[in-house]
Parts: C-alpha cells; sequence; structure tokens
C-alpha cells in the first residue's frame, strides 16, 4: 500500500506522514532524507525532522538517487521530501531523467511519498523556478496517480482525496 502526502510548506504534512507510516508499518519502517543542508536554515530544519522521528525510524541520507534507495528495502518506508529531490536533480543538471525515475518510483511497494503543494501559487518569475513548478506538478501527478491513498494537508490536518 503506498501513500502521498501533499500540502504546502508548513502544512505539516511531514509530520502527518510520519504518523500515517508509523502506524501501518509492520516493522520499524524507513526514512529516505533528500534534503540538503545546504545553510543554517536548512540544518535547523533537518535537526528538527531528525528530533521528530526520534529512533522510530532507520534513516537513509540520499538527495539524488532515490529509486535504487527504495527499490532495495522491502520494509515500509517513507520518502521525504519528493520537491527537495527534484530541486537536487535541477541543481545536479540531471533534469531528463526526473519524469522516468517519478514513474519507476511509482511503481515501488510499501511507500509513503511527501512532496510540496507549489500549483495554488504565483507563477515564478525566473526559468530555474518555473521548471521546478513544472516537474514538481508532473512528479506529484505520476506518484498520486499509483497511491492507493492521497491526503491533500493544511494546518496540521489531512484530508483524503483518493
Amino acid at each position: 500500500m503506498n501513500a502521498l502526502f501533499i500540502g504546502p510548506n508548513k502544512s505539516g504534512k511531514s509530520r502527518l506522514a510520519l504518523e500515517y507510516t508509523l502506524k501501518i508499518a509492520q516493522t520499524k519502517p524507513y526514512f529516505i532524507a533528500t534534503g540538503i543542508a545546504v545553510d543554517e536554515e536548512m540544518k535547523k530544519k533537518i535537526e528538527l525532522h531528525k528530533k521528530e522521528r526520534k529512533n522510530s525510524f532507520i534513516t537513509i541520507e540520499e538527495p539524488l538517487f532515490i529509486y535504487e534507495k527504495l527499490q532495495s528495502i522491502k520494509e515500509y518506508k517513507l520518502l521525504d521530501c519528493l520537491s527537495f529531490w527534484i530541486s537536487n536533480m535541477l541543481l545536479s543538471n540531471k533534469e531528463n531523467e526526473i519524469e522516468n525515475t517519478a514513474h519507476n518510483i511509482s511503481e515501488i511497494q510499501n511507500c509513503v511519498f511527501v512532496i510540496n503543494e507549489v500549483g495554488a501559487c504565483v507563477i515564478p518569475d525566473n526559468e530555474l523556478a518555473r521548471k521546478f513548478a513544472h516537474y514538481n506538478g508532473i512528479v506529484a501527478q505520476i506518484i498520486a496517480k499509483k497511491c492507493d491513498e492521497v491526503f491533500l494537508c493544511s494546518a496540521g490536518i489531512s484530508i483524503k482525496i483518493k
């Protein structure tokens, strides 16, 4: 069973995905972290997320090669976050691999995915930001189509939309 948690920044999607994963996993689940501590703000955010997880997950940090990691883990896993992964791929000049990888990971079983909802905002004024928004929307659609459940998150509350 796969699920997707989608919502804007600070919507509570990561916390809700953690709770969901712990509720349905039969053994200690894996947490695949895609964020990179590029500045002090990200370092603090990553540390906060680590504290939220406590020792409830086996954590693997993987900013780019998520398909290989997900495929190698048979237990339940949580991938947080696809949006960071898309950003990492764009900044690593791997744009041409994004859609194919998304199709591949959508076939992985026993996975909870987290992605930002960026389609409800102002159209960005620069090419890189527009590419990010484009791929984020494409990846969200690919993953949502294959997931058994999709939750829209806002104000720390999730609403099941699929």
